[in-house]
């Protein structure tokens, strides 16, 4: 995990910033966790950005997003008193490789326990072939490329002694191992700017993270439950697909919300605002823009399917589709349906939107957060904690 500094308890709690980077937009949360407690949201904002993708950190955006961040920052503080100086930040799928591993190891000495010590071995080998994985990825997606990768996040998603099934590996003994290990990379390069954005904003960068990774960690309570998770945003769409409360696969293809907003705009001579209020419902139903509006949504509906059906090892699909993300709700779940329900599902697709009041964990003093765009800064905010009580 690419952590890069520790936070300081103290007994005012943990306070600290969650920023979720997106390809629109900017979402920042302000947490406090006291000693007691759910963890509290004490402050927030979301920076809308027309021209550029924030989510990339081109050196052309830098000025403009450093700017608007700041302001951004400044915001999300005058909620409270406090002035966190800790930060989190989530990234899209698009800058990262994901994969799952799934190895066989015969011990010699399988009447021996398995120790931590053994763990840690086996553990680095499957990295260290998940790492040569995902440079090749990198390799096929950019060309002429010459940067280093590092681990984000990584996780034994699967775990098989002898035949039987487990959840651990340290304690117990055996002859016949089969592991599957979920593992996520981004680029060295990419990585480094993330933390030099944060010493711009003059916060303490303690961890990276992929958002729908940290989202899928605020639902492992359903660790028995197998799930798609569809984070629609403004340009992408990020796909998980969860076994057992384990991320086996996330992908992700080029097409968002704001997608929609500009397609339609762009062929009625409306603007985006009025286009958004058209897909949200907010507008009387228009002949013309339902035309443009069916158009995007086919293309997008055709783009899912490909993705899934792209995403390899997986035979049967998760029945389960939770969907969020600023472009949700403007989805019509039920053409969706029809668009993917020729895919090996286990059953009958149920297709629900995730919001805030899905999540038990936090709770929003501001009172004022209901942007549905804010739901990956509140998963981020859970993710952050659990690193910085552990440190």
């Amino acid at each position: 995990m690419f952590n890069i500094s520790k936070v300081k308890k103290n007994s005012g709690g943990i306070n600290f910033i969650a920023i979720d980077l997106g390809t629109e937009s900017v979402k920042i949360g302000v947490f406090l966790k006291e000693t007691e407690g759910k963890i509290q949201l004490i402050g927030h904002s979301i920076v809308d950005f027309k021209n550029i993708n924030p989510s990339e950190l081109f050196e052309k955006d830098k000025e403009v997003l450093l700017n608007k961040l700041k302001v951004g920052v400044d915001q999300a503080k005058s909620f409270s008193t406090y002035d966190p100086k800790k930060v989190i930040i989530g990234i899209p799928s698009a800058n990262i490789s994901s994969q799952t591993v799934t190895v066989r190891i015969k011990r010699t000495t399988p009447d021996k326990k398995i120790t931590q010590k053994e763990v840690e071995q086996i553990t680095q080998k499957i990295i260290a072939n998940s790492k040569i994985e995902a440079d090749k990825y990198f390799s096929q997606k950019h060309e002429n490329f010459d940067s280093e990768i590092d681990l984000l996040n990584s996780d034994i998603t699967f775990v098989k002694i002898d035949g039987y099934i487990t959840k651990e590996l340290e304690g117990f003994r055996g002859t016949t191992l089969e592991i599957s290990f979920f593992t996520t990379f981004a680029t060295t390069k990419y990585l480094n700017k993330l933390v030099n954005l944060a010493k711009d904003l003059k916060l303490d960068l303690s961890t990276i993270t992929t958002n729908i990774y940290a989202l899928n960690k605020a639902l492992k309570s359903r660790e028995d439950s197998n799930y798609i998770l569809l984070d629609l945003g403004g340009k992408n769409t990020d796909i998980a697909i969860s076994f057992g409360g384990e991320i086996q696969k996330i992908t992700n293809f080029k097409l968002g919300g704001q997608s929609f907003t500009n397609y339609i705009s762009n062929l009625s001579n409306i603007d985006a605002v009025e286009a958004r209020k058209y897909l949200l419902s907010e507008t009387e139903k228009n002949e013309k823009l339902e035309t443009y509006n069916q158009e995007i949504k086919s293309v997008w509906f055709d783009n899912l399917k490909s993705a899934l059906e792209s995403v390899e090892g997986v035979k049967v699909y998760p029945e389960e589709i939770l969907l969020l993300g600023g472009g949700s709700e403007m989805v019509d779940i039920d053409k969706m349906f029809n668009a993917i329900r020729n895919l090996k599902f286990k059953d009958e697709p149920k297709i629900r939107i995730l919001v805030k009041d899905n999540f038990d964990f936090y709770e929003d003093h501001t009172e004022q957060a209901n942007d549905v765009r804010m739901l990956n800064v509140l998963t981020l905010g859970k993710f952050a904690l659990k690193i910085l009580e552990n440190e």
